[in-house]
């Protein structure tokens, strides 16, 4: 199931990993991403820490860790092409998998509808 950070992130489970991207509602108000810098994988990081850097023409976006964990994999695909986010955030827009380390932390994220809601109020 799709949950949500209040820092715009999708996350879902993919076996022990789990997957992470931006929201449509973020690459909808940063315009479109020229660059991404991406973590290197094998990298353990905690919640809060920088995971990706997003350089649109309008600003530069701080990517946090959504919960604790290590990188297995980062998505190859918008290293080369970041301007896959701009069309497809949510789906081919993958940054990368993460073992999470306390799978307690995934209570800390967002449902979809409680998503939703945050970012129309």
């Amino acid at each position: 199931m799709k949950k949500y950070t209040v820092n715009h992130l999708w996350v879902t489970p993919q076996g022990n990993d789990y997957k992470v991207g931006i929201s449509a509602y973020l690459n909808q108000h940063i315009g479109p991403i020229e660059n991404i810098d991406l973590p290197n994988e094998n990298t353990t990081l905690q919640s809060g820490e920088l995971l990706a850097l997003l350089e649109s023409k309008k600003a530069a976006i701080e990517l946090e860790m959504p919960f604790s964990g290590t990188i297995t994999k980062i998505n190859e695909n918008i290293a080369k092409t970041p301007s896959i986010l701009n069309t497809h955030p949510e789906t081919k827009g993958l940054i990368c998998l993460i073992d999470m380390h306390d799978k307690e932390e995934v209570q800390s994220l967002l449902e979809e509808n409680a998503y939703l809601k945050s970012i129309h109020d």
